[in-house]
């Protein structure tokens, strides 16, 4: 039994670390448009094909700060997705030495620093999208909307995000 479950998330982790680093930031396919307000800008926004049809995937993008002051993106939702959450993927060292392990770390906010810019990419910080309402297509779009804490208190952004998969 302890073997079985052992294998069981042996498997789940490699799909996972597959979702995530499937796909280089280099992907083929046109990046979505650009939204922005007086003082963020995101673009490039895009949706990885997941391996398996209905499984979770991530979605990618940049985020841009010309202000004078922090922004925090506190929230990200999506109308085709149950669930969009904001994670970190890092390396860990485990307890007791041995093999260092990718692991992913799920963010309650991010700070974005004045004049500066922030990816979402491969390797790093991303959005895990759970639970499709229907089947992720080749070229299709997919409507995000980021909440921002900023110096003119909270906005939202509705940004459109592609679809992009190693294979085109």
């Amino acid at each position: 039994m302890r073997f079985s479950a052992l294998i069981f998330s042996v498997f789940s982790l490699l799909a996972v670390l597959f979702t995530l680093t499937g796909c280089d930031e280099h992907s083929n396919g046109p990046a979505a448009g650009a939204v922005s307000n007086d003082s963020v800008r995101i673009s490039d926004g895009w949706v990885r094909m997941p391996p398996t049809p209905g499984m979770m995937t991530a979605g990618y993008f940049t985020i841009y700060n010309s202000s004078q002051q922090p922004h925090e993106l506190v929230a990200v939702s999506s109308p085709q997705f149950a669930r969009v959450e904001m994670h970190e993927s890092a390396m860990s060292e485990p307890a007791g030495g041995g093999m260092p392990m990718m692991t992913m770390n799920r963010l309650s906010s991010v700070v974005i620093p004045a004049g500066k810019v922030l990816e979402f990419k491969p390797g790093g910080n991303h959005l895990m999208l759970f639970d499709p309402v229907k089947p992720i297509n080749p070229d299709e779009r997919y409507d995000f909307t980021l909440t921002l804490r900023g110096e003119a208190g909270e906005q939202q952004l509705t940004v459109p995000f592609n679809t992009r998969s190693k294979d085109r």
